[in-house]
């Protein structure tokens, strides 16, 4: 066996936290377009995140953002409001392969019940484990009821760095994606695992 020895400093680099970007739109876009796709995916992005909702009018435009997200060739992901009738609003998905589902919980009034049903729900719908969307102010220190989930956390500080301005809570230790901005939509960054 051979031994290697070096003297000097040997400097490592880490490369550069690799990130995907993607847009969260809800009934507040409309139908999206052709040119929405080609303008926001020339700056880079290339997910959507589709809310599952019905406005007060009565119309939805869930459908037509998810088939317009797989007819441009974006990656598509879901999010539901907590809480909700979530097995009607679930369905605005049916027919559609989501890459990643997220429960959105920012109200502060809401209640553990509520946020477990909306889990169930999410997870029975993609045989799987949701993640949530929230932020801080939501959870006091000592709950980490649901840190094995993958986090979406608000953040609005202008940087596109999962890493930048993050501090644990809630059990989490580390963001999965970061809703930077809200202008002009609202513009995330996401690990690439």
């Amino acid at each position: 066996m051979a031994t290697l020895l070096y003297h000097g400093t040997i400097t490592v680099h880490k490369p550069p936290e690799l990130a995907e970007h993607l847009i969260d739109v809800s009934n507040y876009q409309g139908n999206l377009t052709s040119s929405f796709f080609s303008s926001w995916g020339a700056r880079g992005f290339s997910g959507l995140i589709v809310q599952a909702v019905t406005g007060n009018d009565g119309r939805s435009y869930t459908r037509q953002q998810c088939q317009a997200a797989l007819d441009h060739g974006w990656e598509l992901n879901g999010y539901i409001w907590c809480p909700s009738n979530y097995n009607a609003r679930l369905a605005l998905f049916n027919g559609f392969k989501l890459n990643e589902l997220y429960l959105d919980v920012e109200e502060s009034q809401l209640t553990w019940d509520e946020i477990d049903a909306g889990f169930r729900a999410c997870d029975s719908y993609i045989s799987g484990v949701a993640g949530m969307y929230t932020r801080a102010n939501m959870f006091n220190p000592w709950t980490n009821k649901y840190s094995f989930r993958k986090l979406w956390v608000a953040y609005y500080d202008n940087v596109p760095d999962v890493n930048v301005g993050f501090k644990p809570f809630g059990g989490w230790t580390e963001a999965y994606m970061k809703q930077y901005t809200e202008h002009p939509l609202d513009q995330n960054v996401r690990r690439i695992n």
